[in-house]
């Protein structure tokens, strides 16, 4: 079936999220002196961040660590894609299976995920490269925006599968919950309460596990 090599393709990007995911943990390092109140990931800040000024004091003229994060940024163009692949090709796979046109929806807010990551991530190049080269600064306006259709674009395609999803047993249901608790987080964050940030994290990975776990048993039973 079509939707059998849609959620296999799902499967594999799946794989490309968990391995970059690991990669880039030796890039953006779990601990930051300046990191602002309310994070504890300083990756997280500094996608939040608002100001040359306060740019300045989360790095504290912390060249290697400037340097680290700007190797970062560009395996994020990785990141963005393997992502952006998982939760499209998951909604293909989920509008194949069932004809839903909420899971068409999914796929463009997907692709909106990914895109407004990518013009993120150029922003945050050039912050970093402000920083090391004397670049000049991005627009932390545009910054803020492209964090937030990101995280909101996010969520929506998460969204979109939970109706095929919960009607699936364990897994379903734990990405059900998993995914209602990114909307929360995500909308807590957006709107200034940033200790709520570590919580999207952990339950965007969660939802993320389940998923992978989910499509990797389906597409099995769906090519037998």
């Amino acid at each position: 079936m079509a939707a059998g090599k849609s959620f296999r393709n799902a499967v594999i990007a799946g794989g490309f999220v968990i391995l970059l995911g690991v990669i880039m943990t030796f890039f953006y390092v779990s601990s930051v002196e300046g990191i602002p109140q309310g994070f504890q990931s300083p990756i997280l800040a500094l996608e939040f961040i608002s100001s040359q000024s306060a740019a300045e004091t989360f790095f504290n003229g912390n060249t290697d660590l400037i340097g680290k994060f700007h190797i970062g940024h560009y395996l994020d163009m990785a990141f963005l894609l393997a992502y952006g692949l998982l939760l499209g090709f998951a909604n293909l796979g989920a509008w194949q299976l069932r004809d839903r046109s909420l899971n068409l929806m999914g796929i463009l807010a997907a692709i909106s995920a990914g895109t407004a990551d990518l013009l993120e991530n150029l922003l945050l190049i050039q912050l970093t490269g402000t920083l090391l080269y004397q670049e000049p600064a991005p627009n932390f306006i545009l910054l803020r925006f492209f964090v937030s259709i990101k995280f909101v674009a996010i969520a929506i395609s998460m969204l979109c599968l939970v109706p095929l999803l919960w009607q699936q047993r364990a897994l379903g249901k734990i990405y059900g919950i998993a995914t209602a608790l990114v909307v929360v987080s995500t909308a807590l964050t957006l709107s200034g309460y940033y200790p709520a940030s570590t919580a999207m994290m952990l339950v965007t990975a969660i939802a993320w596990l389940a998923l992978c776990l989910w499509l990797f048993k389906t597409s099995r039973q769906l090519s037998t």
